[in-house]
C-alpha cells in the first residue's frame, strides 16, 4: 500500500508573531502619546489655574486700595534700621522745605557723627571702625580736643558700658554761620542691662563746620588723599565740639 502524503496549508506562525508585535508596540506607542497629552493639557490647566489666582488677588488688591483711598486713608512708606539692642528705628524723613545740597550734606554728616561718637557697642571691633569714621570727618584740632575723650570711651566699653543714641533737630540760629546746634537722646546701661539714669536723658550740643574754601579744609582733604581715605566725599569736616546736659535735664 502507498503513503498519501498532503499539502500543509497552515499559516506562518512566525510571521504572525511580528505582526502582532508591530501591532502591540503601536498600541503603546499610541498610549504613551495619549498620556503626554493628558500631563501636558493637565499642566496646562494648572497654570491658568496660577493665572486666574494671581489675576484675581491683584484685582482684589487694586480695588482695595482704591477703596481704601477713597476714604482718605494714605500710604506711608518708612525705613527702619535694627539698633545694637535689637530695637526698630525709623528713619528720619526728608525735610519739608527745600534745602540747597550744602546743607543736606552737612546735616547728614553731623547727624552720623554725633550718633557715631555718643554711642558705645558692645562690639570691640566695631567701636574702632567707629572711631575711624569720626577720624574721616574731623579735623586735625578737633581730634586732639577729643583725645581724653576717647580713652574715657574706651573705658566705658571695656567696663561693659553700652549708649544707645537717638539724634533729634539740627539747627542754626544764623543762616551764614558755621555753628551748628543738635540735640539727641542717650540711653545707657551698665554691664547686666540696667539703666543708668544719670547718663540716660537729652543732650544738646553744637559743632563747628570748617569752611569749605578754607586752607584749613583744603589741608584735611590733602592729609586723606594721601591716606587713600576716601570716606569723606562731601569734605564737611567737624572742627569744634562742645556738648553737655541742659540744667533742666541734670535736675530730673
Amino acid at each position: 500500500m502507498g503513503t498519501i502524503l498532503k499539502r500543509s496549508t497552515g499559516t506562518n506562525i512566525n510571521l504572525t508573531k511580528g505582526m502582532v508585535g508591530e501591532l502591540n508596540e503601536l498600541e503603546a506607542m499610541r498610549l504613551a502619546m495619549t498620556n503626554e497629552i493628558m500631563r501636558a493639557h493637565k499642566a496646562t490647566a494648572v497654570f491658568r489655574m496660577a493665572f486666574l489666582i494671581a489675576a484675581c488677588l491683584a484685582l482684589v488688591f487694586g480695588l482695595t486700595s482704591w477703596y481704601m483711598a477713597t476714604l482718605g486713608v494714605q500710604h506711608h512708606y518708612a525705613v527702619v534700621y535694627v539698633d545694637q539692642f535689637a530695637e526698630e528705628h525709623f528713619l528720619p524723613t526728608a525735610p519739608t522745605k527745600p534745602m540747597d545740597p550744602g546743607k543736606v550734606a552737612i546735616y547728614g554728616v553731623i547727624q552720623r557723627w554725633v550718633q557715631t561718637i555718643r554711642q558705645i557697642t558692645n562690639d570691640p571691633v566695631r567701636f574702632t571702625q567707629d572711631w575711624d569714621d569720626i577720624e574721616a570727618f574731623t579735623t586735625q584740632v578737633g581730634l586732639r580736643s577729643l583725645a581724653n575723650y576717647r580713652i574715657e570711651q574706651e573705658e566705658r566699653q571695656r567696663g561693659g558700658r553700652r549708649v544707645q543714641v537717638h539724634v533729634g533737630r539740627i539747627w542754626q540760629k544764623e543762616t551764614k554761620s558755621r555753628t551748628y546746634f543738635i540735640n539727641w537722646d542717650e540711653d545707657a546701661v551698665d554691664v547686666y542691662g540696667n539703666p543708668i539714669g544719670e547718663e540716660t536723658a537729652r543732650w544738646e550740643g553744637s559743632v563747628v563746620v570748617a569752611d569749605f574754601q578754607s586752607q584749613v579744609a583744603q589741608n584735611e582733604l590733602d592729609l586723606r588723599r594721601r591716606k587713600k581715605n576716601f570716606r569723606n566725599l562731601y569734605g564737611v569736616f567737624i572742627d569744634e565740639i562742645k556738648w553737655g546736659i541742659p540744667k533742666e535735664e541734670a535736675k530730673r
